[in-house]
């Protein structure tokens, strides 16, 4: 009797050891799986990051730019005259209104996106903001390809 316990301790000892291993391998791949799955997932960020990075970049350096205009409007109105054949050679359009002359001019931000300004300046000479934000230079088009209701 002796040697049929030893032989049965022996073959649950085995066969424990088998199916821990096979745990231990199986718990290895998930985390294996996890670990490139969040490299994946941190490569992404990072490349999100830099484009918006470049594109909060591109943005300041063009709203400078639309502030550096406005400043040389300004200057050209407060000097009098005649001041819109004096700024008409850039890419500035006028309208005339019945309280003054709007003022229209884009700064390009990326190639993708441009700042539009629209200004308006009254008879007295007065400058105000009308119009100063960011729109898309490419025509949005929906996905229309997944039908999901039948």
């Amino acid at each position: 009797m002796a040697n049929k316990t030893a032989s049965s301790k022996q073959k649950s000892f085995g066969t424990t050891m088998g199916v821990s291993s096979i745990i231990a391998i199986l718990v290895l791949i998930v985390l294996i799986v996890f670990a490139a799955l969040s490299i994946m997932t941190s490569k992404a960020d990072l490349t999100l990051a830099q484009k918006t990075a470049n594109t909060i970049t591109a943005y300041y350096e063009a709203d400078n730019k639309a502030e550096e205009r406005l400043s040389e409007i300004s200057k050209a109105v407060k000097a009098g005259g005649n001041w819109q054949e004096s700024l008409s050679g850039e890419d500035i359009t006028f309208s005339t209104t019945e309280s003054g002359t709007e003022v229209s001019y884009r700064v390009v931000v990326n190639e993708d996106l441009t700042l539009l300004v629209t200004l308006h300046v009254s008879n007295a000479g007065e400058i105000s903001r009308k119009e100063w934000h960011l729109t898309s230079l490419t025509e949005w088009a929906p996905d229309n390809g997944l039908s999901v209701m039948q």
